[in-house]
């Protein structure tokens, strides 16, 4: 199914517009339909509307799969020769079509198995909506995706020549998209399909004997991301998050440095959902870190003030009160304030970064 928006003017040659319209979907300016007009008749009447966002229309058409395309292709070329305005959208549920008929020809997937494939398809597609609908709208323009560095990272997949390395560090790779399940299915403790609180916590996010992710900072993910309830094997209701949830923490954690990804932490550090990061919300995470510090056996050699004075000096927000998200981003170092607040072995690694640091004529 495929959706557009459309805008008309109130003539009628507008209504035949729509008629066309509604045969296919896509999304018209109602501005440029004005402005083609006045070129063709400088004598017409001028605009009986008012150029709002009501302008824009939503028409859905469901039509045969093999009459997806040409429909498209149609009214496309109609609208166009109009000079009307036109933006395309995949829906989730076209990407997913589009991609269980594409990705089986690449030759990096030659070896994809018929009972994997539904995983491998909610994989690769969640990577495109993370980072191309940030609102979550459910749809992606088709401009945006064809022009997108995510694409082309699919598209490597064409190269038959790709080596092991290679293939290791790409998100639509088999040996990346079988690691990803893999780790999933290993956090599942009960095997019933998706993760608890608790399964969580043991994210290879950190280090061996298991994640030094902190429980309030989980707990967070459990609010904000969508869940299921389930019972768990004692009765008592709790709430689980499905495998695309998981991809898109896992995603968040992989490209942590991204302004979707800091989009991410950001809802999730902000307990009041005011659109700002106060130094208590700051300490209220941290002292969570220093208790997971407590349980791993290490020492953490420092306070949760300074800590907080540490971070906004990091930050140097636009104001000197609170840190915003656009200050996250613009700091660029908000992977590194995301992992001191949320992660006891990434606040280790950068509080021991200068001993960790190699010194001049090691290893050589």
């Amino acid at each position: 199914m495929l959706e557009w928006l459309a805008g008309q003017r109130s003539d009628a040659r507008a209504a035949s517009s729509a008629a066309t319209a509604a045969l296919a979907a896509a999304s018209v300016s109602r501005a440029a339909a004005a402005r083609s007009a006045a070129a063709r008749s400088s004598s017409a009447p001028p605009p009986e509307f008012t150029l709002t966002p009501s302008s824009l229309r939503s028409y859905v058409l469901v039509v045969g799969e093999a009459e997806r395309l040409p429909q498209l292709v149609a009214f496309l070329q109609g609208r166009l020769r109009e000079g009307d305005k036109v933006m395309v959208y995949f829906l989730t549920c076209a990407c997913v079509a589009f991609y269980s008929a594409t990705l089986p020809q690449l030759p990096a997937l030659r070896e994809l198995r018929e009972e994997f494939f539904p995983f491998y398809k909610v994989t690769a597609v969640r990577k495109f909506f993370f980072f191309l609908d940030p609102r979550r709208r459910g749809r992606i323009s088709l401009q945006k995706m064809l022009s997108s560095p995510i694409m082309h990272e699919l598209l490597e997949l064409r190269r038959g020549d790709l080596g092991q390395e290679e293939l290791r560090q790409n998100w639509f790779s088999l040996e990346y998209a079988e690691m990803l399940y893999s780790d999933y299915l290993e956090l599942d403790a009960d095997q019933n399909g998706m993760l608890s609180v608790g399964e969580l916590m043991r994210f290879r996010g950190g280090a061996p004997p298991g994640g030094g992710l902190t429980a309030p900072f989980v707990q967070r993910v459990f609010q904000e991301c969508h869940t299921y309830r389930t019972k768990s094997d004692d009765g008592v209701a709790q709430s689980e998050l499905d495998y695309k949830s998981y991809l898109d923490f896992v995603l968040a954690h992989s490209y942590k440095g991204t302004p979707e990804a800091l989009t991410y932490f950001f809802k999730l550090l902000d307990l009041r959902r005011a659109g700002r990061l106060l130094g208590l919300d700051l300490a209220y995470f941290f002292r969570a870190v220093l208790e997971k510090f407590d349980e791993l056996g290490e020492e953490p050699n420092c306070l949760v003030a300074d800590v907080q004075d540490e971070i906004f000096d990091m930050v140097k927000p636009a104001d000197p009160r609170y840190i915003t998200l656009q200050d996250l981003i613009n700091c660029r170092v908000g992977d590194t304030i995301v992992g001191m607040l949320t992660d006891a072995h990434a606040f280790y690694q950068h509080d021991r970064r200068e001993e960790l640091m190699p010194h001049d004529g090691e290893g050589a």
